[in-house]
């Protein structure tokens, strides 16, 4: 059964369950200002409604209406398994975002229409963009779920043996057990302490709109769409959309986000540095580096759809109206920030660097050109945030053990003196000085960037002295707020791979 009211937390405006397919949790709000439009919230797993209370009122205050809702078996929506979370086919989540986008048609909120999409919404809103071209003006993905990091085994091995299992009927059993909180030094959502206790005690709070861990089903079908979507990689986008990754994701992998963005016509590409999965629960400054470039690239750009088409299905979308709470969402009243915040505010050349990235997608959308075009025009460079604690480092694989091996031999060489007459090796191969295989102890997707070859050690930037260590967060690692920097060569990394790496068969 649906649940057609508010979990504990009581956020306002209007509330019910939308029958479209599945019985669905849904809720909208009006602008708080005058309209520019309505904004399409699409959760990630597990996730529901209350989750985005303080993202909803800060939409809101940008004069966007907001329609949000709860994907089929997770939330308050129809679950097909005990602990929910179970899924047969993908397409189900893109039907539900399908039916959503209609009913806000069918109910007349402002137009344009925007999709905001983390994480599983994410790839659901790619597959759904085919679908709602001619519905949908803009579409901004957080940390998109493209590729997932940290998988027990390759996703071939994992899609074969799922999908063994659910032909045999074991695709409703979980994939893993059942774990309690996980303490906030060890949590993959977000670095800002406040945020992820007010997420622990919502979800403790709201044990009914929980969902379990994956099952089988679930597991063969999100390898499905995966692999479809990114075999897509090259192609036009239905709906010009935004990117946005976070610099250090161990979720989802920012570099299929990177490469997927850059190498596909109507696709931009803005990487958030220092934040985790979920930025929409990130520190202050992270999240007004998000919101900078959303602005960018939905609230200060003329509409793409001069006058959006009426869907071409003309069912009525029923919906039963649940408990009624306040007429308006209280403004967006950010958490206190995490102690461990270095500052408050983002600096401004980290906004400018932001807000150009993602104009520059904005007009690359409407060209429908590469993002691997024009981005590279950005040469704005932050500073890196400070590296992870011990503590939270992941072990590297073996192969990346190896590259990074490959990588640090290969800058050792380059400090050599050249032959005479041979050209500069710093400058023959720039891009290899700042990849994220020379680094060592962290995810490929929060590199530090070594410092060029022909620098000597007292010459480098915050260089303290051969026997003084350096403890400036972010000192002497430059990085590009596109990500250009941040991958190596196609050419060069295949090359690699072949000669010293065995072929997967």
């Amino acid at each position: 059964m649906a649940i057609a009211n508010w979990g504990s937390t009581d956020l306002g405006g209007t509330i019910g369950t939308l029958h479209a397919g599945a019985t669905l949790r849904v809720a909208h709000w009006p602008a708080l200002s005058e309209g520019q439009g309505t904004i399409i919230l699409a959760q990630g797993r597990g996730e529901f409604i209350e989750l985005y209370g303080e993202t909803i009122g800060d939409l809101r205050a940008r004069g966007l209406a907001v329609i949000a809702f709860d994907f089929r078996g997770q939330g308050g929506s129809d679950k097909q398994a005990r602990r929910g979370g179970h899924i047969g086919r993908f397409a189900d989540y893109r039907d539900d975002l399908v039916a959503v986008v209609r009913y806000a048609g069918q109910i007349g909120l402002p137009r344009p229409f925007y999709v905001l999409g983390h994480s599983m919404g994410g790839l659901a809103a790619l597959m759904a963009a085919p679908f709602l071209a001619e519905e949908v003006d803009r579409i901004v993905l957080t940390a998109p779920m493209l590729e997932v990091i940290g998988l027990p085994a390759s996703p071939g091995l994992l899609s074969a043996a799922s999908t063994a299992g659910s032909l045999v009927g074991l695709g409703r059993i979980p994939v893993q057990r059942e774990t309690g909180n996980t303490p906030f030094a060890n949590n993959r959502l977000t670095s800002d302490k406040a945020r992820y206790d007010a997420l622990i005690a919502l979800a403790d709070a709201n044990p009914e709109l929980m969902v379990g861990p994956p099952t089988l089903g679930w597991l063969r079908a999100a390898l499905g769409a995966m692999r479809r979507v990114m075999a897509t990689k090259g192609r036009p986008l239905a709906v010009p959309t935004l990117f946005i990754a976070s610099g250090h994701d161990r979720v989802v992998s920012t570099v299929a986000i990177d490469r997927f963005a850059r190498g596909t016509a109507g696709g931009g590409l803005v990487i958030i540095p220092g934040a985790r999965h979920q930025v929409h629960l990130e520190r202050d400054e992270l999240r007004k580096l998000f919101f900078a470039a959303f602005d960018a690239f939905v609230t200060n750009a003329p509409p793409r759809l001069a006058r959006a088409r009426p869907a071409r299905s003309r069912r009525v979308q029923r919906f039963t109206l649940g408990g009624e709470g306040a007429p308006n969402l209280p403004g967006a009243a950010a958490a206190p920030s995490s102690p461990l915040s270095p500052a408050s505010e983002p600096r401004p050349a980290d906004i400018a660097a932001v807000e150009a990235a993602a104009e520059i997608a904005a007009a690359e959308a409407e060209s429908g050109q590469s993002g691997e075009a024009k981005l590279a025009e950005v040469v704005t460079l932050l500073a890196a945030d400070p590296p992870q604690p011990a503590a939270e480092r992941p072990k590297l694989a073996a192969s990346d053990r190896l590259r990074a091996g490959l990588k640090r031999s290969r800058l050792h060489r380059r400090d050599r003196a050249p032959k005479p007459g041979a050209a500069d090796p710093a400058i023959a191969e720039p891009d290899f000085a700042k990849t994220d295989l020379a680094k060592t102890g962290s995810d490929e997707n929060a590199a530090p960037h070594a410092a060029p070859a022909s620098q000597s050690a007292s010459e480098k930037p915050g260089a303290t002295g051969a026997n003084e260590a350096d403890t400036t967060p972010g000192a002497g690692r430059p990085i590009d707020i596109t990500g250009h920097d941040r991958i190596a060569p196609p050419s060069r990394r295949g090359r690699l791979g072949s000669k010293l790496l065995p072929r997967r068969r």
